[in-house]
């Protein structure tokens, strides 16, 4: 706990913000998590920057928080440091030459970089709108929806390494692959994504998104805390389709329930804790696995569990 203060103290000696014992349910669309003893909130590139450098240095363990749209956090909370994103690097401008590029900071939600690049006649991230995660979190996981995910248009990543060396690695050097890139093998850190898009027309361009947000609100359930699809998609099945077929619509353990609108989404009916969700999902995982022989694989990111 030394070693959190010494950060606290280093990092609020400047006038930076910070949260001290913060509830991680505040912080997640599940609206789950216990307390973590320190959230740094850095508001730019350079902040964020320092946040990586003080916990390098004091040997602190770290974890990097956007939109909190795909983390389970456990209820005992976490002892390390949470560094959160969304509440400051929203920087988003035009790149590129030929005018149909864009970069974003880490921080910013993808709908807003879609709805950003739509206002510039530039097409390819319809599919982006509606989804409620940050630039960093989607470029980790690879984030997708309707056809369209980040391998698609991402051509560049300003990153930092674990040992604090600034990086840029091109899309085929991110190793996209389903909801994988290279991020999640190795402890480095997204500050900046370039996209490469195309133009269109603005309208025919926000049409698209608004049609495909009225598809979100009738086929998923945006009423209740959840991850969206709790499951990444088995080859050749859907998470939601086997779900569904072995009757655990609207099963339920505690305040964790299998949504009765869309069999892929978990939801937290009420008060549900991470407890509850790891039993529906082990319960989930058995059951699927019994009728079907198909093992599921969780899409969400545990945190202290």
């Amino acid at each position: 706990m030394d070693a959190i203060q010494n950060v606290t103290a280093a990092w609020e000696t400047q006038g930076r913000k910070a949260l001290r014992d913060e509830l991680l349910s505040r912080h997640t669309t599940f609206h789950v998590g216990g307390a973590a003893p320190l959230m740094l909130l850095p508001q730019t590139v350079d902040e964020l920057l320092i946040a990586l450098e003080l916990c390098r240095n004091a040997n602190i363990p770290y974890f990097l928080l956007g939109n909190g749209s795909n983390i389970l956090a456990a209820d005992e909370g976490w002892s390390g440091v949470i560094i959160k994103t969304k509440d400051g690097l929203q920087e988003v401008s035009l790149d590129s030459n030929d005018g149909e590029g864009v970069v974003a900071d880490c921080g910013l939600m993808l709908s807003r970089v879609a709805i950003f690049a739509a206002e510039h006649n530039l097409d390819g991230m319809a599919w982006a709108h509606g989804i409620p995660g940050t630039v960093g979190g989607a470029v980790k996981m690879n984030g997708g929806a309707y056809d369209g995910c980040m391998s698609d248009i991402v051509c560049g990543v300003d990153a930092v390494t674990a040992d604090g060396k600034q990086i840029y690695l091109t899309g085929e050097e991110c190793q996209f692959s389903y909801r994988h890139s290279i991020f999640m093998d190795k402890n480095w850190t997204v500050l900046r994504a370039h996209f490469k898009l195309k133009r269109g027309q603005k309208a025919t361009i926000q049409a698209r998104m608004e049609e495909l947000q009225g598809k979100r609100k009738k086929s998923q359930p945006l009423e209740f805390p959840s991850a969206g699809s709790y499951f990444k998609r088995p080859p050749g099945y859907y998470a939601a389709a086997l779900i569904d077929e072995c009757g655990l619509k609207g099963y339920r353990t505690g305040d964790a329930q299998v949504s009765e609108k869309h069999a892929g989404f978990v939801i937290n009916y009420g008060n549900a804790t991470a407890a509850d969700m790891i039993a529906l999902e082990m319960h989930i995982k058995a059951t699927v696995k019994a009728q079907t022989g198909v093992e599921l694989i969780c899409e969400v990111v545990k945190l202290g569990l």
